[in-house]
């Protein structure tokens, strides 16, 4: 048979590109009703008004997402647990302390592992509210009477989680347990955290997290836990082969509060020594804090081993630092 008889050849069928485009075809209609349900989610958690019970989870749980302005979303980090449970696509140990007005301080450690496509990850904070001066109402002026009493408090929080990868995807999901004492007043609060993560183009990562589905609690009121949907991005670019930048962007809603935030990171060094320059500027949901809209921080980085800091002026209460260690696997 002659070669033109044979009709039109066919080319060879590559494995890989049949399982892309059928993972494409399964994971971008998933991160659609992801970020469909997250809005809606969010928007339903707006409806009611009042303050959030937690004052531990408003903080950052590290230098590097403080200095960045918490838009923090998109970034693969450790860190990134307490932000987006998608975004724990790295492994290794953190730990920060972080020291706040009036006695006040707050801590954290983060332990993540790589499990081929997956990464499991716990995430331990703490925050110390100091002794505050107890005063009884009078019914005449906003503060009252001092008794002379102080009475003490915090937060503890434990939080389980990880993300597996699915083709240009990554999905995630992490358990919180939540505990409160206000001055004796106990109670405890169980709530989960969904996130999704994509790569469109390298160098560009999209993320999007609701976090706090659950129950309220209540130490001496009932009050909402602070729910928030995320949805931000980050882009990389190199300038060489030793200097590179990040820019992070995340706008978030707490309630009916809207917020966001921008990062710019720059690091620079060798395979053994680098050093990162960071700035952020974080939108204020509400006028009137206290905190400064801008913060800055740095780090040093030695082989595995990195120190960093962070730091924000809080107007009339001065201001806090933030340090942190990690060790990357």
């Amino acid at each position: 048979m002659s070669r033109a008889s044979r009709g039109p050849s066919r080319r060879p069928v590559d494995p890989r590109a049949v399982f892309e485009r059928r993972v494409r075809r399964a994971v971008v209609p998933g991160l659609a009703a992801l970020a469909g349900l997250t809005l809606t989610a969010g928007m339903a958690a707006a409806q009611g008004a009042g303050s959030e019970a937690s004052t531990l989870l408003r903080l950052a749980p590290g230098a590097r997402p403080l200095a960045l302005g918490h838009a923090f979303v998109a970034v693969r980090d450790p860190l990134a647990l307490e932000y987006n449970p998608a975004a724990t696509a790295v492994g290794g140990i953190t730990a920060g302390y972080q020291d706040l007005p009036v006695g006040a301080s707050a801590g954290s450690s983060t332990v993540t592992f790589l499990a081929g496509p997956a990464t499991l990850g716990v995430s331990l904070r703490f925050l110390n509210y100091g002794e505050v001066a107890v005063y009884e109402p009078t019914g005449v002026g906003p503060v009252g009477t001092p008794t002379g009493l102080t009475a003490t408090g915090g937060e503890l929080s434990a939080l389980v989680g990880g993300g597996v990868r699915l083709g240009p995807a990554r999905l995630g999901l992490a358990a919180r347990w939540l505990h409160l004492d206000v001055a004796g007043l106990a109670d405890d609060a169980f709530v989960g955290d969904a996130g999704a993560l994509l790569e469109p183009v390298r160098g560009l990562t999209l993320g999007v997290s609701y976090q706090g589905f659950g129950g309220d609690v209540e130490a001496g009121r009932a009050a909402p836990l602070l729910r928030t949907l995320r949805v931000g991005a980050a882009v990389e670019r190199w300038y060489g082969e030793r200097l590179k930048a990040i820019l992070t962007v995340e706008g978030r809603r707490r309630e009916a509060r809207i917020g966001g935030g921008f990062g710019l990171e720059i690091r620079g060094g060798t395979e053994r020594l680098e050093a990162a320059l960071r700035a952020g500027y974080e939108i204020k949901p509400d006028p009137d804090d206290a905190y400064s809209a801008f913060v800055f921080g740095g780090g040093v980085r030695l082989d595995r081993l990195t120190v960093e800091l962070a730091y924000r002026a809080l107007g009339p209460l001065g201001s806090t630092r933030l340090v942190g260690l990690r060790y990357r696997f």
